[in-house]
């Protein structure tokens, strides 16, 4: 009854807010994102650190060595 009435109203069957799935993957998807940052930012300030040096640029090797 309810689809008849939204089809004689040119509206959609169900409001956006029905269907959840898409609204609930992405933010699942935005989560992940999200928890994934802190850790590569740890990453790469372990890396920077002046005692590992993965992430030097090659004239500041240079120069420490002096």
């Amino acid at each position: 009854m309810m689809v008849s009435l939204a089809r004689r109203l040119e509206l959609p069957a169900a409001p956006w807010f029905i269907h959840r799935v898409h609204v609930a993957a992405l933010a699942q998807d935005a989560a992940l994102v999200v928890s994934a940052l802190p850790e590569a930012a740890r990453d790469i300030a372990l890396m920077v650190r002046v005692e590992v040096g993965e992430v030097a640029e090659p004239w500041s090797l240079a120069v420490a060595a002096l």
